[in-house]
């Protein structure tokens, strides 16, 4: 994983709107845990793709996963019908948008909002996951 902390760190210090980069990051381990958990080529080419897009908002964010997972090389079916369930996470994602700081201070907080959302997915290593993104994607922004 220290591998794919310094290929976030490098995501972030190229995004112009730091702001979109923990809930893209952590819709990213929602959407593609299959693929975001154990292969670090995906979160280069993730971090490539991220780059040439002018990411802003929460919708933005679902713009671009209906284009990019299209593209990927072992590109399911089922990805895209997880964007549809990142939809009905638009609250949450809004919430860490806006709460980032307080999220980080209150992982506790954060793990109720998410296991809220997260009631219809029932894989729990989807939550331990991004939990763990969000913690490490927290702590490239906070702790510089």
């Amino acid at each position: 994983m220290e591998h794919l902390s310094q290929i976030l760190q490098k995501l972030y210090d190229d995004l112009d709107n730091k702001g979109i980069f923990i809930p893209l990051c952590v819709s990213n381990a929602i959407i593609a845990h299959k693929l975001a958990h154990k292969d670090e080529v995906y979160w280069m080419n993730f971090s490539r793709k991220v780059r040439e897009r002018n990411i802003e908002s929460i919708k933005d964010i679902y713009m671009f996963y209906i284009d990019f997972l299209p593209q990927i090389d072992i590109f399911e079916v089922t990805f895209l019908k997880q964007v549809e369930h990142l939809k009905q996470f638009h609250i949450f994602l809004e919430e860490i948008l806006y709460k980032q700081k307080f999220f980080y201070k209150n992982i506790e907080a954060f793990e109720k909002n998410i296991t809220k959302w997260m009631e219809k997915m029932p894989n729990p290593f989807i939550l331990s996951f991004a939990k763990e993104i969000f913690i490490m994607t927290s702590k490239i922004k906070f702790e510089k």
